[in-house]
């Protein structure tokens, strides 16, 4: 592990999957554009990988028309064949009079929770009219009561207890989850770190992470890595409690919510100069309007990479650098969460930690 990891207590670390968000059931509701009002989308999403998409629109002499598409969800993009219906009359409403065509393919690729681009193809054509292909941009009419768009349930920075049954003791942990399904918890004594992913249904979330030690501490299993699951009640921006289970360990996990997660996130929020003194190294960063990220140390080290926005609605940020010239070189994935150095709210530190496959680096730098 590098010079920096009794910070260890200070930082958060993510790594893995980019997506900037994962569609679900609050992205349901209607959706149209304000300058096309009278035609628009009912999306209803029913699992984690499918939906139902109906397009309410017209053909090309005013007359109604109803598509119909079952689509699959691929990280913030919805992909569907399209049906076209005909044949059935009211008042009778007779399946077996109903036609069902192909009329072609839709997407939707999801900017936010409130704001989409439909892209369509048909290869459909009545009476000599084809409704082709086109792109139009989309934002939420109305949403399901009882939804929150935009935040991914049970996602936010906690702190609280792991405690041990089988070591009769707690260890104090900050844990981060995610917009991205992605947890990640360290120990406050400086002894572990947990990566891994997180999933929710109703009340319960459940955490799957591997746990990696440091240098003279291991697991109850004797080893230096093990895996935890965390299945826990959890209410959304309050708390996660419940057992734990890992490699010859059992115990509880109780978590609270921290509210810093609700600063909203930008790259000029977090863009400036920055500085850490740490057992004789000074490392100075500084990040640029656009993310990109410079910087050296005393102990030879320098670096170079980007920080990007996960999600502007809350405060944390994914990294990506190198490290040259010095024993901690390699390719770092991880994240930033911006606090206070000294009043609350006044944004001026930026608490970094990453790794590579092996290593890991942590820093708690301050604004100049």
């Amino acid at each position: 592990m590098t010079r920096t990891m009794s910070l260890m207590f200070l930082l958060l670390l993510s790594i893995g999957s980019t997506d900037a968000f994962a569609i679900d059931g609050s992205y349901s509701g209607n959706w149209f554009n304000t300058a096309q009002a009278g035609h628009g989308i009912v999306l209803e999403v029913n699992s984690p990988t499918t939906a139902i998409i109906d397009w309410y629109v017209y053909d090309n002499t005013g007359k109604q028309v109803w598509l119909y598409a079952e689509g699959t969800i691929t990280g913030n993009r919805i992909d569907a064949q399209v049906a076209i219906t005909d044949g059935m009359q009211f008042g009778v409403f007779d399946p077996t009079t109903l036609h069902q065509t192909l009329w072609g393919t839709l997407s939707l690729e999801f900017q936010s929770c409130n704001e989409a681009t439909m892209t369509w193809n048909s290869t459909y054509t009545a009476n000599g009219f084809s409704y082709g292909s086109g792109t139009l941009p989309l934002i939420r009419l109305s949403s399901i009561a009882g939804t929150q768009c935009g935040k991914r349930t049970a996602s936010g920075v906690y702190t609280g207890f792991i405690s041990s049954t089988p070591r009769a003791r707690s260890y104090q942990v900050i844990a981060s989850l995610d917009e991205r399904g992605q947890a990640h918890m360290i120990q406050l004594d400086g002894s572990a770190v947990y990566d891994g992913t997180y999933t929710t249904n109703g009340s319960t979330t459940t955490l799957n992470l591997t746990g990696y030690s440091v240098k003279g501490f291991t697991f109850p299993n004797g080893g230096t890595t093990s895996p935890i699951t965390v299945t826990g009640n959890f209410l959304d921006r309050d708390f996660i409690t419940g057992p734990y289970t890992g490699a010859s360990d059992t115990g509880t996990a109780s978590l609270a919510y921290l509210a810093t997660y609700n600063r909203g996130g930008t790259l000029a929020q977090i863009a400036g100069t920055y500085k850490q003194i740490f057992s004789g190294v000074t490392t100075t960063w500084t990040i640029s309007s656009t993310g990109a990220i410079a910087g050296s140390d005393t102990a030879s080290c320098q670096y170079a990479g980007n920080a990007s926005v996960i999600d502007a609605r809350f405060n944390s940020y994914a990294l990506n650098f190198t490290i040259s010239g010095c024993a901690s070189s390699g390719t770092y994935d991880g994240v930033a969460v911006q606090t206070d150095a000294l009043l609350y709210g006044d944004n001026k530190q930026i608490l970094v930690g990453a790794r590579t496959a092996t290593v890991a680096t942590l820093l708690g730098l301050i604004k100049q």
